[in-house]
């Protein structure tokens, strides 16, 4: 099935969801999810999978499978106060490292539709143990660190919002006067641009309107895989 945008229906299936969030409104409704968000997201996944292999990293993986590249639309409730069966959201993810995970602790590109928003970006957007340290380590190194200052400060520029400030203070062993000392206190880095569903999620040309924001973020991107990731 070649992309040819979503259809208006599955966008406002989205929109519907958020008020209806019960397992019987789905049900009744499950074709449409079907063919108005999933099909063509799975066909989205497709298209993007070249263009991304070719403008940023041959080692980016879009695989369009439900639990892989494309979320599941069920939320898992059982650590949850909130019991509403579903997402009111649709999310897509594409990381650089092994087909066989979608890890977290891999970066990688991530759009979410979520009307009446969008939501495009790229980062690493939780850091576990192993990954926290690896990356305090290169932002305190002026070698690594200075670098992702200039490519945070350009993204900021380029009208990206750079998230993931968690903790109050520095980290114990690090200098609380760091001239980084705001990038030490984050517990993921990703950079995002939120805004309106585009009128080209409709079309085939919803596919060079994400491009363009995934290039942008490239270089975190590439930052975090050189010099934070997991293998």
């Amino acid at each position: 099935m070649a992309f040819e945008g979503f259809p208006r229906e599955g966008i406002a299936f989205l929109r519907d969801l958020k008020k209806h969030n019960d397992r019987d409104w789905f049900k009744a409704r499950k074709q449409v999810y079907e063919t108005g968000l999933k099909a063509p997201g799975l066909a989205f996944v497709e298209a993007m999978a070249g263009p991304m292999r070719q403008k940023l990293s041959p080692h980016v993986q879009a695989i369009p499978v439900v639990g892989r590249s494309i979320f599941r639309q069920h939320r898992d409730t059982r650590f949850s106060k909130d019991k509403s069966p579903y997402k009111d959201h649709f999310d897509m993810w594409f990381w650089e490292g092994p087909p066989e995970k979608t890890s977290w602790s891999h970066a990688g590109y991530y759009l979410r539709l979520q009307p009446p928003k969008l939501l495009v970006g790229g980062g690493m957007h939780r850091f576990d143990k192993e990954t926290l340290a690896r990356y305090r380590t290169a932002v305190a190194e002026d070698k690594t660190g200075k670098p992702l200052e200039a490519i945070v400060n350009k993204l900021e520029k380029a009208g990206l919002v750079v998230e993931g400030s968690h903790y109050k203070r520095v980290p114990r062993g690090f200098d609380p006067e760091h001239p980084r000392a705001a990038l030490l206190k984050h517990q993921g880095l990703y950079a995002t641009v939120e805004g309106p569903i585009p009128d080209a999620v409709y079309s085939k040309a919803f596919v060079t309107y994400v491009m363009k924001v995934f290039q942008k973020a490239e270089p975190l991107t590439r930052w975090l895989t050189d010099h934070v990731a997991g293998a």
